[in-house]
């Protein structure tokens, strides 16, 4: 559960997620002022469904690096590093 003691902290970097052009990744925020907007550094490179604090992933066939970005109201934001080979 997250709680106001959450405020501030940060989290070290995790691994890569990989998507294979057959995969759909599902990504999720919380915390924060919860207004979130979701934007993808190459849109050729996959497809963003995004509703509030949920966001849904398709990469497309081409093979590359994508950056996912979450931004609350307060311009908190967190991104995500996507492989796809």
């Amino acid at each position: 559960m997250i709680t106001d003691s959450h405020i501030g902290r940060t989290y070290p970097a995790t691994d890569p997620y990989v998507v294979s052009a057959a995969k759909v990744a599902e990504f999720a925020a919380a915390g924060g002022d919860s207004n979130y907007v979701w934007s993808l550094s190459n849109e050729t490179l996959g497809t963003l469904y995004a509703a509030n604090e949920t966001a849904l992933y398709q990469s497309t066939t081409n093979v590359g690096t994508n950056i996912l970005t979450v931004l609350d109201g307060s311009n908190n934001f967190a991104s995500a590093k996507i492989y796809q080979r």
